[in-house]
């Protein structure tokens, strides 16, 4: 079987030197691509190239994906082939591993899969047989293909089975989010006086209402405010941007010297799918963009943020109740 990608700079990258207002430019260098005509278990994925032994540079790929469980292979930002099952977690969930890469684990290119699951009860998560979507990461530590000069790659994709393609739209009605923003430290963002306080965003439970004026973000915190998420669908195939302004939970007092006080995340380019799970609509997303890391004396860094994303509309069946003990003093509109 033959794969096609069709590649173009999403985004330009712009010198980081020492400056904030240079600084405040800085977008992180993204290629995306496309696959043409794959036959097993199709994706998306995000991508991130570490030159570890060569000044820390990194870029990022987020493009369709494929994956064949029973042929060992996978089509992504680099082509693995001849992945075999060196350990089964349970039902649906296994790491794949090119085995004749070497004796060490630890450098042999795999894929780790497992039923990707969400929701707001712990009876959503559960391991199946046959999973309609797919949560896997990539290792790449060797025999590095697409970009010379780099030492490894990390990938984080979703997989499924079935592709709403019918959907220009994102269903209306309230919606349960999972998004994981990830701050990613370049060696040379911090060079201007601002400290991170060892900053890390995590996962961010989120409640929304889609609606034809657009998305409205119900749950808006004290560290994680001003919450923006605007997607566009076109066939199932999901576009966006999302954003929040993080403020630094430290006491003042106890905070580093140069210690941020806000971090604005805009992530600017999102790459997603709306997919069947079942009977119910699944949202899948992976992003890319910027933090920004503001002190108390005025000092700008930035650093790169990624988006992990998945969302399904609200069932029926689950009472606020639920919501209101993730999310105290939140009051939802009916």
């Amino acid at each position: 079987m033959h794969f096609t990608f069709n590649r173009f700079i999403a985004a330009a990258v712009v010198s980081v030197a020492g400056s904030a207002a240079v600084a405040q430019e800085y977008w992180p260098e993204l290629e995306t691509g496309t696959i043409l005509g794959c036959e097993a278990i199709e994706g998306i994925g995000l991508f991130r190239y570490d030159a570890l032994t060569s000044g820390g540079h990194k870029r990022f790929m987020m493009t369709e994906t494929c994956f064949s469980q029973e042929d060992g292979w996978f089509v992504g930002a680099e082509t693995l082939q001849g992945l075999e099952l060196a350990q089964e977690y349970g039902p649906g969930a296994g790491r794949y591993e090119i085995i004749e890469d070497g004796d060490q684990a630890f450098r042999r290119r795999n894929v780790s899969s497992a039923p990707a699951e969400i929701g707001p009860t712990e009876e959503d998560y559960r391991l199946v047989a046959d999973p309609p979507v797919l949560r896997q990461s990539v290792w790449v530590p060797q025999q590095i293909e697409r970009y010379a000069g780099y030492d490894t790659v990390y990938g984080e994709v979703y997989s499924f089975r079935s592709l709403a393609e019918d959907l220009d739209a994102l269903p209306e009605g309230r919606w349960y989010a999972d998004s994981y923003t990830v701050r990613i430290s370049r060696l040379d963002a911090n060079d201007n006086g601002v400290t991170d306080d060892n900053l890390m965003f995590g996962s961010i439970p989120v409640l929304f209402d889609a609606g034809p004026a657009g998305i409205e973000i119900l749950t808006q915190t004290a560290n994680y405010s001003g919450q923006t998420l605007a997607l566009d669908v076109d066939g199932g195939k999901v576009s966006g941007q999302y954003g929040f302004v993080f403020s630094n939970p430290v006491l003042p007092a106890a905070r580093e010297p140069g210690a941020y006080e806000t971090a604005v995340v805009e992530i600017n380019e999102i790459m997603g799918r709306l997919v069947r799970d079942g009977e119910r609509t699944r949202l899948v997303a992976f992003g890319l963009g910027r933090a920004t890391l503001r002190n108390a004396a005025g000092q700008v860094a930035v650093d790169d943020a990624t988006l992990n994303l998945q969302a399904i509309p609200v069932p029926p069946d689950v009472s606020m109740d639920v919501f209101e003990d993730m999310f105290p003093g939140t009051v939802f509109p009916d």
